[in-house]
């Protein structure tokens, strides 16, 4: 394309120069794309599986959403406690506030508290789980003949935590307490 305007006498002079023409923007620029009408590839297809692929990515997208949302409130606190020990004894409960309430009850039938404070300052002044005043704590409990109360909005394993500090404010060796049976509860459902 060394000149913008050429002129021609013939039909064959014009072919010539639009042959001439290509072969110079052929070799000029680079023509990658360029495909004859009869290699066109059929795109309807991929048009097809790329929107269905859309779609279930948006659907799984929703679905892991809700699996975080319902996990959440799933986590551990779907687990359902049956049994634990506690020095030498098997107990059974319902709920894992119950174990605690049941061990708290335990130490208090025992007059192992002699000092309430022991239970007030357990979680080094974290959160509050044990309390006289029973407006600052969440779902309040009275343990058994104390003056105490024990907030019963936690999860599974602080409910496991607190038992296990109990026990040792009380003075008991670690190895008087364990729980013996755990299971998925089969009525905890997702909202």
């Amino acid at each position: 394309m060394s000149k913008i305007v050429k002129f021609f006498d013939s039909l064959d002079g014009i072919k010539l120069a639009i042959f001439q023409s290509m072969i110079e923007i052929d070799s000029r620029y680079n023509l990658e794309g360029w495909v004859r009408g009869s290699e066109v590839v059929d795109v309807k297809p991929l048009i097809s599986q790329i929107s269905a692929l859309t779609q279930e990515n948006a659907d799984l997208k929703r679905e892991i959403a809700s699996l975080r949302k319902n996990a959440v409130k799933q986590s551990k606190s779907k687990r359902t406690l049956k049994q634990f020990e506690l020095q030498g004894t098997i107990h059974t409960v319902e709920h894992w506030r119950d174990m605690l309430t049941k061990v708290l009850g335990i130490f208090a039938e025992q007059k192992r508290f002699k000092d309430p404070d022991v239970l007030l300052n357990l979680n080094n002044n974290r959160a509050t789980f044990f309390t006289f005043d029973e407006s600052k704590v969440s779902r309040p409990h009275k343990i058994p003949l104390t003056n105490l109360y024990l907030g019963t909005h936690q999860s599974p394993d602080s409910f496991q935590r607190l038992t296990r500090l109990v026990v040792e404010a009380i003075g008991l060796p670690e190895s008087s307490f364990k729980i013996i049976g755990e299971l998925p509860n089969p009525n905890a459902h997702s909202d």
